[in-house]
C-alpha cells in the first residue's frame, strides 16, 4: 500500500504530482456524524477511508459518475462544503503533547544533511532537551529502511553491522539490541513516514510541581468541600485546617497516629489553591443554587430563529434607571420609570415600545401591542434618509411573553381569541431564552440613560459622591419619550452584531419583501387589545364599576335600551331577575375610566357607555381614582370609623328587641329547637359549655349532715298530689277545674301540671288503644 504521508525524496512520487495533506495516524475522518479511519492512497490516486466501526471502504461517485473510492477532487469538494472533517484526537500523554508542539527536523540528526545527501543548515532545536535519546532511536530505524532491512533480528543486526559503523557510529555510539530496534519499527510510524516525535518516550518525563503530602492535601479538600455546602471564607477554612494539623502532630487526632516527623501547617495560599480546585458547576450548583449555576456556567443553548419578519416577537418590561420630573407645577418626581417594547425576533427592530411611570400591567401589554401595530413617527431627517423608519411596524402571528401577572390574566387571553395572534410562554427562570431582547435592554441603557441627569447609580457610589438622583432629576416624561424615539432610530439604522453587519431596518425590509401584514380596522382591533372584565350585570340603569354609573352617550341615548333588548333573549334563564338584567363582558382603558366598553352578544360588536360624571370619570386613570377613593375613606373613617357605627348599630337592634319580651322567650325556643337538630348541631355545637373544675380537698362533714333537715331542706313547701277523696272510688267521670287567672295560669292545687293539660279519654278509647 502507498504510504499516506509521503516523506520528501521517496521515488514512488513523481515531480508533477500534487502534494499530500499531512494526516497523522490517530486523525479520524468524520464524514457527517459516522467516523473512518485514513489508510492511505490505492494505486489510481483514491483515497482509502474504512469506517471504524464496520470497516467498510468509503464509496462516492466521482467526477465521471461512476462509484468508488474517494478521489482527491472528491476529498477537496467535501472539505470545501463542510462534509468532510479531520479530528485530532489529543494526547493523553503530557510528554506526547510537548512533542506535538516541538518543531523537529530529522534532517538535523543526520549531521544536518538533507534527503539527497547535501549538507543542510543548522535547524533551531537539535539539542533535542525533551528526549536526547530519540535521535538514535529514528538514526536506527531510518537506517533499517533506507537499506531494506527486513523485520528479522538476523537481518537488522546484519544491516546495522554493515552500515551503522562510520558517521553515525561516531556520533550515537554502538546500535542497540535488535529486538529493541524490530519493536520500534513495528510500533513508532510506518516507512516513510517516520518523525521525530514518534520517538519521544512516554515516561512522564515532563515538568512537575513540587511534592505534596497525601495526608495533608487529603484534609484540605475535605474542609473546602465541606465549606462548599455552607457559608464559610478562606480564613476558617485555613484556621481549621491548621487545627487538624496541629492535633494530629500532637497525637490527638482519632483518626492518625502521631508523626515522627510533625506535618507542616498549610498557608492561606494553599488552601486558596486547593479551593479553586474544587470550583466547577456541580459546586457552584450547591453553592448558589441550581439557577445560577444554569446562569454562569451552563451554555445559553441555540438562540430564537424565524424564518421571515412578524413571525416571532418577544414583549418584556425593564426599569430605566433614573429619576423623572411628572409635574414641574407641583415638583413631583418618579423614580420608578419602566420601558415596555416588542421585537422582531428576525430582523431584531423594535415595533413598539412605550414609558410608564408605573409597574407593567395589562394597560402597558395592550399599549405596546396597539403601536406595533401602527405607523411611526421617527425623527424628520432620519425619516426622509430612510422611509422604512416609519413603517417599522406589523402584527406579529406568535408573541412570546414571560410569566408575569400581566400576561396571565383573562384579559389578554380575549385579546389573543379577538385579535388574531398567539401567545407563547418563555420557560420559568431561563433569563437567555430571550436573550434578544436582553441585549437591546443593554444597548438602550447604555446609549441613554447612563448620559441623562437624573441617573441612578449604586448606594456606595452615590454616599461617596453626595449624589441625589431625585436632586438631579431635571428630565421630564416628554423629553425622556423624544430622546428614546431618537434612540430608536439610531438603533435601526446601526450595523447589529446578529445580523452579520447588517442594520435592523436593512433586514426588515428585505424580509417583508414590501408587503406588511397589519390590521386595518384600527379601532375594533384597539378594542379587543384593551382590559377585560367578565360576568358584569347591565341593568336598566346601565352598568356599576369602581363606584361609578355607565349609562347611554348623550349622542346614542338608547344604547342601553337596545343593549338589553339583544342579552335579555339570550340570557339563562336561571340567571335573570325581576326586571330587564343580563351578564356579559366589558373591556375599558385603565388609562381613561370615563368610558367603558360593553360586549353586545348578538351583533358580535362592542356597546359604549360613558360615565355620568363625565368631568370628573374623563380622562381618569383607574389607579388614580382608586387612590381618591381611599383618600375619601380614610377622611370617613376619620369623622366616625367603622368600628363606631357598627357599635352603634348593634346597640339600635339590642334596643328593637327588648321591645318585645314574648317575643323574645318565643325565639330561644326556636333556636333551642334548631340546634337540636343534628346537621346544624355539629355545625353550631352546644348552646351550654360543660366547665370542669379542678378537683379540691373535701371532708365528710360536707356530705353527712348532723343537724336536723328542716334547717337545709329548700322543698319543704312543695307537697305531693292526691286524689280528691270524695271522688275516690265512683265511676262518674271527673270534672276539670277551670284554671284561676289570679295563679298566672297554674293549675289548681293538689293538680299537677301533666294532668291538667293532658286530654281525657272515654272508655271505649281505652279498649281501642289499651292501658298503659
Amino acid at each position: 500500500m502507498t504510504p499516506a504521508n509521503p516523506s520528501p525524496g521517496d521515488e514512488w512520487l513523481g515531480p508533477d504530482s500534487e502534494p499530500e495533506f499531512v494526516i497523522s495516524r490517530s486523525a479520524i475522518i468524520m464524514i457527517g456524524i459516522e467516523p473512518y479511519k485514513h489508510n492511505g492512497l490505492l494505486p489510481g490516486r483514491r483515497i482509502y477511508l474504512m469506517h471504524m466501526k464496520t470497516g467498510m471502504p468509503y464509496l462516492r461517485k466521482d467526477e465521471r459518475g461512476e462509484v468508488g473510492l474517494l478521489t482527491k477532487q472528491g476529498w477537496d469538494d467535501m472539505t470545501i462544503d463542510g462534509e468532510l472533517r479531520v479530528v485530532e484526537p489529543p494526547p493523553l500523554i503530557s510528554a506526547r503533547l510537548i512533542a506535538r508542539m516541538t518543531d523537529w527536523d530529522y534532517r538535523a540528526i543526520l549531521g544536518n544533511r538533507d534527503a539527497e545527501g547535501n549538507p543542510a543548515p543548522p535547524v533551531a532545536g537539535e539539542a533535542l532537551p525533551l528526549e536526547p535519546g530519540a535521535a538514535k532511536m529514528l538514526a536506527q530505524v531510518l537506517c533499517c529502511d533506507e537499506h531494506g532491512a527486513k523485520s528479522g533480528n538476523l537481518s537488522i543486526r546484519r544491516t546495522l553491522e554493515k552500515h551503522w559503523p562510520g558517521e553515525l557510529e561516531e556520533k550515537f555510539g554502538a546500535f542497540d539490541s535488535p529486538p529493541t530496534i524490530r519493536r520500534w519499527r513495528s510500533e513508532r510510524g510506518t516507512p516513510g513516514d517516520r518523525r521525530l516525535t514518534d520517538f519521544v518516550r512516554m515516561w512522564g518525563r515532563v515538568p512537575r510541581g513540587g511534592y505534596s503530602d497525601g495526608l495533608i492535601d487529603g484534609i484540605i479538600y475535605k474542609v473546602c468541600l465541606r465549606v462548599k455546602t455552607e457559608p464559610g471564607t478562606i480564613e476558617e477554612i485555613a484556621a481549621e485546617v491548621a487545627t487538624l494539623v496541629h492535633e494530629i502532630n500532637a497525637g490527638k487526632h482519632p483518626d492518625h497516629e502521631k508523626p515522627t516527623v510533625p506535618y507542616p501547617i498549610p498557608s492561606q495560599s494553599k488552601v486558596y489553591r486547593s479551593w479553586r480546585e474544587l470550583e466547577n458547576a456541580y459546586t457552584a450548583a450547591t453553592m448558589e443554587g441550581a439557577a445560577v449555576m444554569r446562569s454562569e456556567w451552563k451554555g445559553s443553548g441555540r438562540s430564537l430563529k424565524a424564518k421571515h419578519p412578524l413571525q416571532l416577537a418577544m414583549i418584556d418590561h425593564t426599569r430605566l434607571p433614573m429619576s423623572v420630573v411628572i409635574d414641574l407645577d407641583n415638583d413631583i418626581v418618579f423614580n420608578e420609570i419602566w420601558l415596555t417594547v416588542l421585537v422582531d425576533v428576525y430582523s431584531r427592530a423594535v415595533l413598539g415600545w412605550v414609558i410608564t411611570a408605573f409597574p407593567p400591567s395589562l394597560w402597558t401589554v395592550a399599549e405596546v401591542i396597539r403601536r406595533a401595530n401602527r405607523q411611526k413617527r421617527p425623527p424628520p431627517g432620519m425619516a426622509k434618509k430612510h422611509p422604512i423608519l416609519r413603517r417599522l411596524c406589523g402584527r406579529s402571528d406568535i408573541i412570546i411573553v414571560d410569566n408575569g401577572r400581566e400576561f396571565r390574566g383573562h384579559g389578554l387571553e380575549d385579546a389573543v381569541a379577538g385579535a388574531g395572534f398567539s401567545i407563547r410562554f418563555a420557560p420559568i427562570k431561563r433569563p437567555t431564552y430571550k436573550a434578544v431582547i436582553e441585549r437591546l435592554f443593554r444597548t438602550i441603557k447604555g446609549k441613554l440613560t447612563s448620559r441623562l441627569p437624573g441617573v441612578t447609580i449604586p448606594i456606595a457610589r452615590a454616599s461617596k459622591r453626595e449624589y441625589d438622583a431625585r436632586i438631579k432629576a431635571c428630565v421630564i416624561l416628554e423629553d425622556l419619550e423624544a430622546l428614546m424615539n431618537q434612540c430608536m432610530a439610531e438603533y435601526h439604522t446601526e450595523p447589529h452584531e446578529g445580523l452579520l453587519g447588517r442594520q435592523p431596518a436593512l433586514v426588515f425590509q428585505k424580509g417583508t419583501g414590501g408587503h406588511i401584514e397589519i390590521c386595518h380596522e384600527i379601532d375594533r382591533f384597539m378594542n379587543e387589545i384593551m382590559e377585560v372584565r367578565f360576568n358584569v350585570q347591565v341593568d336598566k340603569a346601565g352598568v356599576t364599576r369602581w363606584g361609578l354609573r355607565y349609562t347611554s352617550p348623550p349622542d346614542d341615548p338608547g344604547a342601553v335600551s337596545d343593549l338589553l333588548d339583544d342579552l335579555v333573549p339570550i340570557e339563562p334563564r336561571r340567571q335573570r331577575r325581576d326586571d330587564a338584567s343580563a351578564r356579559t363582558k366589558l373591556k375599558f382603558d385603565r388609562m381613561n375610566i370615563g368610558r367603558i366598553l360593553v360586549w353586545n352578544g348578538k351583533t358580535r360588536r362592542y356597546v359604549l357607555l360613558v360615565c355620568e360624571y363625565s368631568n370628573y370619570s374623563e380622562g381618569m386613570p383607574l389607579e388614580l381614582h382608586k387612590q381618591i377613593r381611599d383618600q375619601a375613606k380614610a377622611e370617613a373613617d376619620e369623622f366616625n370609623s367603622e368600628e363606631q357605627w357598627l357599635a352603634e348599630r348593634a346597640r339600635r337592634i339590642r334596643a328593637i328587641r327588648s321591645i318585645d319580651v314574648t317575643a323574645s322567650r318565643e325565639q330561644k325556643a326556636e333556636l333551642a329547637k334548631l340546634n337540636e337538630i343534628p346537621r346544624i348541631h355539629q355545625l353550631v355545637g352546644n348552646i351550654l359549655d360543660l366547665s370542669i373544675e379542678p378537683a379540691e380537698a373535701v371532708t365528710l362533714d360536707d356530705f353527712i349532715h348532723h343537724d336536723v333537715a328542716a334547717i337545709r331542706s329548700i322543698d319543704d313547701e312543695v307537697r305531693a298530689p292526691r286524689k280528691d277523696v270524695a271522688s275516690e272510688g265512683s265511676d262518674k267521670p271527673q270534672r276539670i277545674p277551670a284554671r284561676d287567672r289570679r295563679r298566672g295560669g297554674q293549675p289548681p292545687r293538689g293538680q299537677s301540671q301533666t294532668e291538667a293539660t293532658s286530654p281525657r279519654r272515654s272508655g271505649s278509647s281505652r279498649k281501642t288503644i289499651g292501658e298503659y
